[in-house]
């Protein structure tokens, strides 16, 4: 008996709403913000994202709203076909607004206008919740957010062999962020700390892009490259990486004092080789 009060207690936490929201009405307004994701105006977007995070909140709430505890709270306090058509709308506005954010980078590289504050702002809020999903429908759209920083790129991370052949896909971008942050993620995926699992099929498929990469037109991209391959431990890449070290012709910051940062970097990873190579 205590058992069965237990489970009816947990139950009624986990729909509930904040006072103020009765379920009929929360579910009928949800719909309404989920439909607003099509709208033509990024605006009407933005407003209907935040009003399915507002319904984690008192009515007359005004404070900071965190994204992905919001979205969670929300979730938590739908039946299960709710749930998913909350998950699936948040997961394909981000998709939308990542190809408006593609586009947009192209005009403002041609000389238009950048993209507002505002927008930046909703943005990041959109990619923090997505991220916390921990859904592969994410990978996608959080791979065209790849370049914002580490919140999509640990995210990806976690979905472990699954991320691996679209984010080859990314690498083959002509975006040097986009190829940057492809790289950031391998790194971290490689690195000694990393929590998650990488197969022997996609770790091969990594060090053949890798390899590919350290040959790039852009010093940067080479030296992303350079430092994963210092950090996927194949001795066998020890003589490519010698030639880097020794060939890289990029010099550095013009009119600065030559440094080479290419050959520095192979020479990190010469050692990280080599120390892997003697265990």
């Amino acid at each position: 008996m205590m058992k069965r009060r237990i489970w009816l207690f947990l139950l009624i936490e986990a729909l509930a709403l904040p006072a103020g929201h009765s379920q009929q009405s929360t579910w009928a307004d949800l719909l309404s913000f989920v439909n607003s994701f099509r709208n033509s105006s990024w605006k009407e977007r933005m407003t209907g994202f935040y009003n399915v995070l507002r319904l984690a909140y008192p009515p007359d709430y005004r404070g900071y709203i965190e994204p992905h505890s919001a979205l969670a709270k929300v979730l938590r306090s739908l039946p299960v076909r709710e749930q998913e058509e909350v998950r699936a709308g948040v997961i394909t506005l981000l998709l939308t607004e990542g190809t408006l954010v593609e586009r947009n980078r192209k005009v403002f590289l041609a000389g238009g206008t950048g993209l507002s504050e505002e927008y930046v702002t909703y943005y990041g809020d959109l990619i923090e919740a997505v991220a916390s999903l921990n859904d592969e429908a994410a990978i996608v759209p959080l791979l065209q957010a790849i370049n914002t920083g580490d919140m999509a790129t640990a995210a990806l991370a976690r979905y472990g062999d699954a991320v691996i052949d679209p984010a080859l896909d990314r690498l083959r971008s002509d975006d040097i962020t986009t190829k940057l942050g492809v790289l950031h993620l391998f790194g971290k995926m490689l690195s000694p700390g990393f929590k998650g699992t990488i197969g022997t099929e996609s770790k091969k498929k990594v060090r053949d892009a890798l390899v590919h990469a350290a040959g790039d037109e852009n010093a940067m991209v080479r030296k992303g490259a350079v430092r994963d391959i210092g950090l996927l431990g194949d001795a066998d890449l020890i003589p490519m990486v010698r030639e880097i070290a020794v060939n890289d012709p990029y010099p550095g910051i013009p009119g600065a004092k030559a440094d080479y940062p290419v050959r520095k970097e192979a020479k990190r990873a010469l050692v990280a080789l080599s120390a892997d190579g003697k265990r």
